[in-house]
């Protein structure tokens, strides 16, 4: 009688765990559909500090909130008899199985088999997903390629025509100069001229006087001299007056001038350029989801004290903002807002910008976000974060926070809240949310909006109230 065979023909590594490479212990099912052990998944969890935002270790799935773990029974039931009756890895379902086997290994094998069906069916529909991806980013590809070179060939072309228009310039002056000049010697060498005829004519009238005293006959002398007597008539005045500050010294000058204005407004429109290639993105960097990806485009904002109100006490060093009910001693600027307790940071936000503020004292404040050309004279809607199609304001009092833009309130429904903001800005994909931060991270409110001017961050204090720009490392 032939000996009864005890193992199962299955794939071994169907039931083993991706993370420990051994067969599963207290199994757990993960919303994407892979196997884990309970304790392996955890610790991946508490190392990866994934506590908001899981993934899973195989596809990359993520999940938020972090997925409850329970025990997949039924699969622990199998994973059990299969570690009683031991597996033959080399062998897979499908072979022939002797014929002799019970009825419940039947069954195993049965399921195994399912099981199997459906993971090549979910790995054929993958295969084919990411087919379809690679061709569409394929065709993408050629076509980044082809816009990037009509970008260089279109940014060629309109350096060559600033050049050649330059060039023209520099033609049109030098030729004036030179017009100039060629005048200024013509009539020099008239003058010159004039001058060597009246010395020749007053030689030879030297002459014929020398010629004349010596005249022995006195009546000659006295017919001669009367002919002689004057001098001839002068077309030159007396002194001919050279302007002693002639000089094209003045026009060189210009020229430099020039030339610095050009060099600067080309270098400042430069770096506006290359910040708008920087922030060009193919394949768009997946939105933050948890305060230390958004801390990855934080950076120190500096506030700008020509924008501060006189009763707005500004510490650069800090990053603080006070209210001073004595106003500050100040020199005036065309930038200063002068009704409204306000200030704006020196820096732009482009691409992606995150940044924290934390506000003590009596409220409300304001924290926003604001274009330039925001005015800032004169009371109104125009220089009044939120009330003005330039600028978003989000303002936070004791027990509530509200949305204002273009003079409209939005009303944030009741939540906790926290005198520590986070502001997270995508100026590309245009999306502005405002956060609440404690320990854990809330969402106050987002909008989506396009923006078409660089966005400034802008806060506005009252009486008692005070607030500080924090800078996390």
């Amino acid at each position: 009688m032939a000996e009864e065979d005890t193992g199962i023909y299955v794939n071994q590594e169907q039931f083993s765990c991706p993370i420990c490479m051994d067969l599963l212990r207290d199994p757990v099912t993960i919303p994407c559909g892979h196997n884990y052990c309970l304790d392996c998944i955890k610790r991946f969890w508490e190392q990866k500090k994934q506590r908001k935002v899981c993934s899973c270790p195989e596809c990359r799935q993520t999940f938020s909130p972090r997925p409850t773990l329970n025990k997949n029974t039924l699969f622990a039931d199998v994973v059990e008899k299969l570690r009683h009756t031991g597996i033959r890895s080399h062998a897979m379902p499908g072979d022939k199985i002797n014929e002799g086997i019970s009825k419940e290994k039947q069954e195993l094998i049965m399921y195994c088999e399912q099981e199997l069906k459906q993971s090549q069916r979910r790995c054929q529909q993958i295969i084919k997903e990411r087919e379809e991806e690679l061709q569409h980013l394929s065709q993408a590809v050629v076509i980044l390629r082809s816009c990037a070179q009509s970008a260089v060939k279109e940014t060629e072309s309109i350096y060559s025509q600033m050049i050649q228009f330059i060039g023209s310039m520099c033609s049109e002056l030098t030729e004036m100069i030179n017009v100039k000049e060629q005048m200024e010697l013509d009539e020099a060498h008239g003058f010159m001229e004039k001058l060597e005829q009246e010395i020749v004519e007053m030689k030879r009238r030297d002459a014929e006087y020398d010629q004349l005293s010596h005249l022995d006959d006195k009546s000659q002398f006295l017919k001669s001299y009367e002919s002689l007597r004057g001098l001839p008539r002068l077309e030159i005045p007396p002194a001919v007056l050279v302007n002693p500050d002639f000089s094209f010294e003045l026009v060189s000058r210009k020229v430099t001038d020039l030339s610095d204005d050009i060099k600067d407004l080309c270098q400042k429109k430069s770096r506006k350029l290359a910040k708008i290639v920087h922030n060009l993105k193919f394949i768009p960097t997946p939105e933050p989801k948890v305060r230390e990806q958004f801390l990855e485009y934080s950076g120190a904002l500096t506030l700008d004290l020509n924008t501060a109100h006189r009763n707005v006490s500004v510490c650069k060093e800090s990053g603080e903002v006070t209210f001073s009910r004595t106003a500050l001693s100040v020199p005036d600027h065309p930038e200063r807002f002068d009704i409204y307790h306000q200030v704006l940071c020196r820096e732009s936000v482009s691409g992606r910008c995150y940044f924290e503020a934390e506000w003590s004292g009596k409220g409300p404040v304001q924290i926003a976000v604001c274009y330039e050309e925001i005015s800032r004279k004169g009371i109104g809607g125009l220089c009044e974060f939120g009330h003005n199609f330039q600028s978003w304001s989000l303002v936070c009092s004791d027990d509530s926070y509200a949305l204002w833009h273009s003079g409209k309130e939005t009303r944030i429904s009741k939540m906790q809240v926290s005198r520590r903001i986070g502001v997270y800005v995508d100026f590309h994909v245009g999306i502005l949310a405002f956060y609440s931060i404690t320990d854990t991270m809330s969402l106050i409110h987002r909008i989506q909006v396009t923006f078409n001017q660089p966005l400034y961050p802008g806060f506005r204090i009252t009486t008692g109230s005070s607030l500080k720009l924090c800078y996390p490392l």
